[in-house]
């Protein structure tokens, strides 16, 4: 019995170990390619957004304004903005298939307006 024991024991290390071997050396070689290629994607920069002196343009500026202009009025106005109550189409079949279409059309409305805040 503790033969046995300690055959299993031996076979769940050496099992486990190489387990380990792998993974840290996956790990070292994904940071490896981190390395490589990091200083390549910090040099693809977009165009810059703001003038000499770091301040914002004045376009930027106003679409920033605007944004948060309307961000703040759908806040204040509880009605909804873009919600449409969507009707389905007939659905050929039994009145059961059309009845559970239905409902399935409902709630993911629901869901939909939900995930947007309008109830």
């Amino acid at each position: 019995m503790a033969e046995k024991l300690f055959f299993s024991l031996k076979v769940f290390t050496l099992g486990f170990s190489v387990v380990m071997i792998v993974l840290f050396a996956l790990y070292g070689l994904t940071a490896f390619f981190n390395r490589l290629t990091l200083p390549v994607s910090k040099k693809k920069e977009g165009p810059s957004r703001q003038g000499a002196d770091g301040v914002p343009s004045q376009q930027m500026a106003a679409a920033i304004a605007a944004a948060l202009n309307y961000h703040q009025a759908a806040l204040l106005d509880s009605t909804p903005h873009s919600a449409q109550e969507i009707q389905p189409p007939p659905v050929r079949g039994t009145r059961w298939q059309a009845a559970g279409r239905e409902e399935l059309t409902r709630k993911s409305t629901r869901v939909d307006l939900l995930r947007r805040k309008y109830i």
